[in-house]
């Protein structure tokens, strides 16, 4: 997966390697930066039960889901100020974030 951001003249181009992982209790997306602006950089989208998350039996938390996003990465310079560095961390986690909602509620407006 290939991914260009932009913010304030900064320009980060990233390829990713990307693992889907499945269990009986949840289901996980791993990745890892293996090229580009924050290589080595790793994480986790994890996808579960809202029930089972909370400790619900409630049917309508049954049929909902809960996903959290992880993020790491160890650094000393990437060349770029800090600040850049961490914004830059929050635009992708949004941009992954963002699309994942689209993509799931676009799947339930067409299964509705």
């Amino acid at each position: 997966l290939y991914l260009h951001t932009k913010a304030f003249g900064y320009h980060a181009h990233m390829l990713f390697q990307v693992k889907a992982v499945e269990t009986d209790q949840e289901k996980q997306i791993r990745w890892r930066i293996v090229q580009g602006t924050f290589t080595g950089m790793t994480g986790t989208i994890q996808i579960e039960s809202l029930a089972k998350a909370i400790g619900s039996t409630s049917a309508r938390e049954a049929s909902q889901s809960l996903v959290s996003l992880y993020a790491q990465h160890d650094y000393e310079n990437l060349g770029i100020p800090d600040f850049f560095v961490r914004f830059g961390l929050e635009v992708i986690l949004e941009k992954v974030s963002s699309t994942i909602r689209r993509v799931v509620e676009e799947k339930s407006s067409v299964g509705s």
